[in-house]
């Protein structure tokens, strides 16, 4: 079966040596993918192996699966047979997702910037993974490059609220007073109106932003 599956996938990548676009073979590599990667979650293991050793063994299975997987959605994203795995992905990517916050949220953003590129690896356009970048940059001192993620993160969700309200911070704690007003407005547009709760407190922090960037900007504007 083996052998069958290596010429089937040396077939498909002649052709798509010659046609690069040909779906016909895209959708043929991006199956035997996902077959791959569930022969991989089904790898059995010694019964004789130490329980640390399985547990690195089964985490390492489990990558080698997901891998197979985001072949599988890079050569036909979209692809509805897909759909499982491509929720499977963004599964994996969420528990990266976690890692990396816990160890924003205790100092350590050395610590957290692979697990936020492994996020990224796995879900590249979800927004929640690229703020989770945007932010790690942020604490790691590299905020243009946090711009970019935040921007790219707005691009594929427009009213994502963790973006707008954090990329409105960052703006303006660098004293970017008209981008940060702006971005905090549209955070106010975007959230539901509430004065409770956590999300409550992000609103009024918001506002205090707005009204303050617009008074920095009515100095400016005096001198």
């Amino acid at each position: 079966q083996r052998e069958d599956w290596s010429a089937a996938e040396r077939a498909y990548r002649r052709v798509l040596e010659l046609d690069d676009r040909n779906p016909v073979a895209r959708k043929g590599l991006a199956l035997f993918h996902r077959v791959r990667g569930y022969a991989y979650l089904q790898t059995p293991l010694p019964r004789d192996l130490p329980e640390e050793t399985r547990r690195d063994q089964r985490l390492e299975i489990r990558r080698l699966a997901m891998e197979e997987f985001r072949a599988a959605v890079e050569q036909a994203p979209g692809l509805e047979e897909l759909e499982g795995i491509a929720a499977q992905l963004r599964g994996y990517a969420a528990e990266f997702r976690d890692l990396a916050d816990d160890a924003l949220e205790r100092g350590r953003p050395p610590e957290a910037f692979p697990l936020a590129g492994k996020a990224l690896r796995y879900a590249p356009d979800d927004p929640d993974n690229l703020a989770l970048m945007a932010r790690t940059k942020a604490s790691l001192g590299l905020p243009d490059e946090a711009y970019s993620f935040y921007e790219q993160a707005l691009e594929v969700d427009a009213r994502h609220l963790r973006s707008l309200f954090d990329f409105g911070r960052l703006l303006y704690e660098r004293r970017s007073w008209d981008r940060a007003r702006a971005m905090m407005q549209r955070f106010l547009d975007a959230a539901p109106e509430t004065t409770e709760g956590a999300l409550g407190d992000l609103r009024l922090a918001a506002q205090q932003v707005v009204n303050i960037a617009g008074e920095r900007l009515a100095e400016r504007e005096e001198k």
